[in-house]
């Protein structure tokens, strides 16, 4: 298995191209000011919307419920210090990372 973490762009909302298992994939993730969180948008490699606004959470697949046959293979984790949901801060401060677990 091989790592590759998901470069986070310093900014309220953004959206990038990720490689993941060798295919291209749109990651986008937005915050949410009211309940304090982020969510994260899946598209492939046409843009088209694989999965819709899932929040990050620590320490969990955030692939797993999810049966698209477009996903990508891997596992994808956000990882928090502190273990707990990321906010704002926590992802500008470095101290949040997502990361992706390739299965190849």
């Amino acid at each position: 298995m091989t790592y590759l973490q998901i470069n986070w762009i310093n900014s309220g909302a953004w959206k990038q191209q990720v490689i993941l298992d060798g295919s291209a994939y749109y990651i986008e993730c937005f915050y949410n000011e009211t309940k304090n969180f982020w969510s994260m948008n899946l598209y492939d490699s046409e843009n088209t919307l694989i999965i819709a606004g899932f929040k990050l959470v620590p320490n969990y697949n955030l692939l797993l419920r999810h049966t698209d046959e477009g996903l990508p293979q891997g596992n994808l984790y956000c990882f928090a210090d502190n273990d707990e949901t990321p906010t704002y801060e926590t992802f500008v401060k470095n101290e949040a990372r997502l990361i992706y677990e390739s299965i190849q």
